[in-house]
């Protein structure tokens, strides 16, 4: 007897993943009255000098564990005791393993303390990639340029992750692809990604100290009185802007002075009625957000 319906339709592989869950390639093959098993070959090519059996597979599907990369044949027969079919035709699988997934731009923020640390302080970071089965190790390329011109060797990584250190304003571009034991690839590099470290610095706030929310500034005739504004110090701050407004919402700024120090002098002559007045610091391109406003009353006799 023979095998009946084994034509090229009859076999069906799928490919292996390269995902997480690394499904293994699938063999399937129709059925075949009174068959009790079946054995499957596979090899590397149509001659099969050099194969790899399963034999006594009870169903009409198999699931290849030790899968490679690579373009391979296969074949079954069906058996019954001592009485074996021929073998099928040959069915052809091609096992391609993707890349290891990265996440192509990223971008590490690290919060820093001064202005001169947004330049010069640098972080420690871990870098990771999708999981790839069956392979030994990665290998790791790192570069200055997307081009990977004159890059050093690849870096041998056990695990899917690999720990850097980050300058500021320096972007690092890198690949990575899998290895098995026999030093091959086994899977292409992924594509390109960039990495590169910002570092964030923001200006505090300063706090409003004096004169008290409030307070009713009497000025008698033409005389000028002077009013007193002070506020918190505030790290990294070179200069103090102080706004003036005759609302609480600041929609209409009527006067604006800056100081250096964490105080200002101003005169009733120069307002009227409630004033409401805040503050910021500023460093260069560094400013603070504004502090909470209060206000004067300036009554005049």
């Amino acid at each position: 007897w023979k095998v009946e319906g084994q034509t090229d339709d009859a076999l069906v592989a799928n490919r292996g993943s390269s995902k997480a869950n690394s499904s293994r390639p699938l063999f399937k093959w129709k059925k075949v009255k009174h068959a009790e098993g079946y054995d499957v070959e596979i090899a590397q090519n149509e001659t099969f000098a050099k194969k790899f059996s399963v034999t006594k597979i009870k169903g009409n599907q198999m699931s290849w564990q030790n899968f490679e990369p690579g373009i391979f044949f296969w074949r079954v027969r069906a058996k019954s005791g001592h009485i074996t079919s021929e073998f099928s035709k040959l069915g052809k699988i091609e096992i391609v393993f993707s890349a290891p997934p990265i996440e192509p731009m990223l971008k590490v923020v690290q919060k820093v303390e001064s202005p001169d640390e947004v330049l010069t302080k640098t972080k420690s970071h871990k870098l990771k990639w999708g999981t790839l089965p069956k392979v030994s190790h990665y290998e790791l390329q790192l570069s200055e340029n997307s081009q990977f011109e004159n890059e050093s060797e690849p870096v041998k990584v056990e695990k899917s992750n690999f720990e850097l250190v980050l300058k500021p304003n320096q972007d690092i571009f890198f690949r990575v692809r899998g290895v098995n034991e026999k030093q091959n690839a086994f899977s292409p590099y992924s594509e390109t990604g960039k990495l590169s470290l910002v570092n964030s610095f923001s200006m505090k706030t300063p706090q409003i100290e004096r004169p008290d929310n409030g307070v009713t500034i009497i000025a008698f005739g033409e005389m000028e009185n002077s009013i007193a504004l002070a506020w918190s110090e505030v790290p990294h701050g070179k200069l103090y802007r102080v706004q003036f407004a005759n609302d609480p919402d600041f929609r209409q700024v009527i006067k604006e002075q800056v100081s250096e120090e964490q105080s200002l002098i101003v005169t009733s002559a120069d307002f009227s009625n409630r004033v409401y007045w805040r503050v910021r610091s500023e460093h260069d391109k560094y400013v603070s957000k504004w502090s909470s406003s209060r206000f004067f009353s300036i009554k005049k006799q």
